[in-house]
């Protein structure tokens, strides 16, 4: 895999410089650190270096300034390794790492956190809301700001709605807040507790900077957003910070990283009234030797650290943005993400990750006689994650689930943040930002039937898939086998959707909610009384809805069934044929209310 991914890199990035962002590594991500999308495990960063290693060239900040002067081609390759907030904890677990794998970092600190030894307000917010969360206490800052753990339903939500909250507050407000939020960590003993918020001190920074491992920058004096002061006040801010640096380390402080990622052009102007030779934002992207030095882009790591993810977004596939494949794709693609987003939305108050059983996958597998998961599993449409966490608490497994809604991605990240092991990405699976070859087994279940070009997204599924894997999708039938009844019932339901799929997804999940009660009695309640009749079996393998447990059990059905703007229908044969023009062979295919199908990328 790992060579594959260089391959993939090399064409992609050339000789230009892509600079990686981390905040904080820990040995275990857990409680208050576990919120938002800063900290990852140290076992995760040491498969980063390794890999950064083997397929990129890493260059210091010292190498960067050299081509950016002298205007010359980056290395081929090149990756410089940056680290914001300077957490002491986060720095005493990289450097045996650094020292490994003789590793050069540049590291941003806020410069009067590091002289006071105090927290970042965002982590002393991270910690009242985990512990609020907690311990159903509520905790009030402000008159206007509250931190409800009684009422809190996800504790991560609120935390970056309130992150958000105090980011974009005016200097007035801020220095209203400010004061409450210090106050309240001081009174609740968090910084003891807490010690991976902690900063890292300047004799700490003086002894790691002397192993020419690491260099220091600043990230402002106190990470405050320089776009809301006046340019003066963002001139001294920059200054301070640089003045404090340099006279605490010995050191020239050249690069500063932009607090939030906020700047416009005053604020580069200020920086560089500042003396600073370059500043680094958190805009995607790679940089070219001719880049504005005051506007570098970075790539920004998250993701808990997932090995796959990591590796997309480093070899530049993650944000690929191609035109859609044909005019109408782009409508069809928004359509299906509002529609089936409203369908997943209708399904959080349903049972919590614990309560979830056996599901759509373990029948596939059942019926097409898979081998055990291992490895990276895609789970190809993952809607509101009841299989991909069930494949997460497999051991050995680690699970990417793509989904097209914005409330199925969130739902879905949700329920499978309890593990480690599964993470969701925002896609079409017409182009999923992976590179080639990365998944050792593939899964679609009811998803490719309802993509605007299924075989281009199951091509596009075969591409990510290593030599000799396996893609496993479920299909829905379109019962050119069947009896001339239920031909003609299909043809009436066709007829229905080119009206069901105009109706609002509300309407039309209140019609299906009313609606469920009576396909039940004309479908699964017959279906239970003929398999139990001799020879009763054969008939009532036919019929549809008949998994429904009760008369309510139907709505989501009926739903997926009449809301999708396109629906693909297959025989066995023409589902052969899919798989087969998607570059897949040795097929296996077995009918469970549609076709199962599973096929191997030679």
């Amino acid at each position: 895999m790992l060579s594959g991914l260089a391959v993939d890199a090399r064409r992609r990035h050339g000789r230009r410089l892509r600079i990686v962002m981390y905040h904080g590594v820990v040995p275990q991500v857990t409680g208050p650190a576990a919120l938002g999308n800063l900290f990852i495990r140290a076992e995760l960063f040491a498969r980063h270096l390794q890999y950064l290693v083997r397929a990129f060239t890493v260059v210091s900040l010292d190498d960067v300034l050299a081509c950016l002067t002298a205007g010359r081609p980056f290395p081929e390759r090149a990756v410089m390794i940056t680290f914001d907030d300077g957490y002491r904890q986060t720095l005493e677990t990289i450097m045996p790492l650094l020292r490994q794998f003789r590793v050069p970092v540049t590291a941003c600190v806020p410069a009067d956190d590091v002289q006071r030894g105090s927290w970042s307000w965002f982590d002393l917010l991270r910690v009242l809301v985990h512990e609020r969360a907690r311990e159903s206490t509520a905790m009030r800052l402000t008159d206007e700001l509250v931190i409800d753990g009684r009422t809190m339903r996800h504790p991560e939500e609120t935390f970056m709605t309130l992150s958000r909250r105090l980011t974009a507050m005016s200097p007035g407000q801020w220095q209203a807040v400010m004061p409450a939020l210090l106050a309240a960590g001081q009174r609740a003993g968090m910084l003891e507790r807490y010690p991976e918020f902690s900063p890292a001190g300047w004799a700490q920074w003086r002894e790691v900077v002397a192993t020419n491992l690491v260099t220091v920058g600043s990230h402002g004096l106190t990470h405050r957003n320089l776009i809301g002061l006046a340019h003066p006040e963002q001139v001294r801010e920059a200054r301070a910070s640089k003045d404090l640096i340099e006279r605490e380390l010995g050191r020239p402080c050249r690069l500063f990283a932009y607090p939030y990622g906020a700047w416009n052009q005053t604020v580069v102007e200020a920086v560089r009234a500042a003396g600073y030779t370059c500043a680094v934002t958190t805009d995607e992207g790679l940089n070219a030797p001719d880049h504005r030095p005051f506007e570098l882009r970075r790539t920004m790591i998250g993701d808990k650290g997932n090995f796959a993810l990591f590796c997309a977004r480093v070899s530049g596939v993650w944000n690929r943005s191609p035109a859609p494949i044909f005019p109408r794709h782009a409508e069809i693609t928004k359509r299906t993400r509002l529609r089936f987003g409203y369908l997943w939305s209708r399904s959080e108050a349903q049972a919590s990750a614990d309560g979830f059983g056996p599901y759509h996958f373990e029948r596939m597998a059942e019926r097409l006689s898979l081998p055990p998961l291992k490895g990276r599993v895609l789970d190809a449409g993952c809607g509101e994650g009841v299989d991909l966490i069930n494949q997460a608490k497999r051991p050995g497994v680690e699970v990417i689930g793509v989904e097209l809604s914005d409330e199925g991605c969130r739902i879905s990240r949700r329920r499978s943040q309890p593990w480690s092991s599964a993470s969701v990405v925002q896609a079409d699976l017409c182009r999923l930002p992976f590179p080639g070859g990365l998944f050792d087994f593939i899964y679609s279940y009811g998803v490719l039937h309802h993509v605007a070009l299924p075989l281009e997204g199951l091509r596009e599924l075969t591409r990510v898939l290593k030599p000799g894997a396996q893609v496993a999708a479920y299909l829905y039938e379109d019962f050119s086998d069947r009896s001339f009844v239920w031909r003609w019932l299909l043809r009436v339901a066709n007829a229905m959707r080119r009206a069901t799929t105009q109706l609002p997804p509300r309407l039309l999940y209140r019609c299906c909610q009313a609606c469920s009660p009576m396909v039940y009695l004309l479908f699964a309640a017959p279906y239970q009384c003929l398999r139990r009749l001799p020879g009763g079996q054969r008939l009532a393998a036919g019929i549809p809805f008949r998994h429904a447990a009760g008369p309510f059990n139907l709505t989501a059905d009926l739903y997926d069934r009449f809301s999708a703007p396109v629906e693909w229908r297959y025989s066995r044969t023409g589902a052969l044929a899919l798989f087969r023009e998607a570059g897949l062979e040795e097929m296996t295919i077995a009918y469970e209310r549609g076709w199962m199908i599973a096929g191997t990328k030679p």
